[in-house]
């Protein structure tokens, strides 16, 4: 699911979120801990260590089931196509590789090397300012298919016969103005969002929504950008390991949420 510009400009962070895997960011300057899997926890792989000749570091890579990433080079190394390098004298290079976790989440990791023959300088979980997403899994088939943005998702949510939750105590508030147009507008909150358990405090911000559907199941919405909640970034039927994490008495009430 594309985010829109103004949600790219200030995209700063995915944060691990209680009960479910978001990879992503931290601020820069600090690598990204591993995150929870849904129902475990993923190991680190094994990183290569500083001094390690690149081409060992790579097979080691792949061998532990990682994919070497070239769809953002710009200037391939004539050997390894998804080492980036800039021109001659402007630093070393940077190659990129993805793991698929056990469930669905493609998540980065980052080499940096120096050198010809090229050796390793760093290995690591990407910084905030690189803005490496983790690729979340394709949408289950019978996911609804919702707008982009979370005001206008809601919305539809509530006329599909979908209820907020009670994924918080006491619930997030927003000013419904500022949701709607998709500006940060100095405004007070107006519009209490009962089915966002948590979000970010960094960055854009990611948030965690839980919806009870018409069949009982709940939908997980993932959201990233400002105003938070932003934009969908991942839709899924949470799992019974997730629903357990939301506050005792999540379930909705029977009177209709605020649209």
């Amino acid at each position: 699911m594309s985010l829109k510009p103004a949600s790219i400009a200030i995209m700063a962070a995915v944060l691990a979120l209680a009960g479910g895997a978001v990879y992503g960011l931290t601020a820069a300057g600090s690598p990204d801990p591993p995150a929870p899997a849904q129902s475990e926890k993923a190991a680190q792989p094994a990183l290569p260590a500083p001094g390690t000749p690149y081409a060992e570091a790579r097979r080691a890579l792949i061998a532990q089931g990682l994919t070497p990433d070239t769809a953002r080079t710009e200037a391939p190394h004539p050997d390894y196509p998804e080492l980036d390098c800039p021109p001659e004298g402007s630093g070393g290079c940077r190659g990129l590789f993805l793991r698929r976790e056990a469930d669905g989440w493609r998540r980065y990791f980052v080499v940096l090397t120096a050198g010809a023959p090229p050796v390793v300088q760093e290995a690591r979980s990407p910084y905030t300012a690189e803005g490496l997403l983790s690729i979340p899994p394709p949408l289950a088939p019978d996911i609804p298919k919702l707008p982009q943005d979370y005001f206008a998702a809601r919305r539809q949510l509530l006329q599909l016969g979908f209820k907020p939750t009670r994924a918080a105590t006491p619930p997030l508030s927003v000013c419904a103005r500022a949701l709607e147009s998709g500006q940060s507008i100095d405004c007070a909150p107006d519009l209490p969002l009962p089915e966002v358990m948590s979000c970010s405090g960094t960055g854009a911000g990611v948030c965690e929504a839980y919806w009870l559907a018409p069949d009982h199941r709940v939908l997980r919405i993932l959201t990233i950008g400002e105003p938070s909640p932003g934009d969908l970034h991942h839709l899924e039927w949470a799992s019974a390991e997730q629903i357990a994490h939301l506050p005792k008495g999540w379930e909705p009430q029977s009177t209709p949420a605020q649209p």
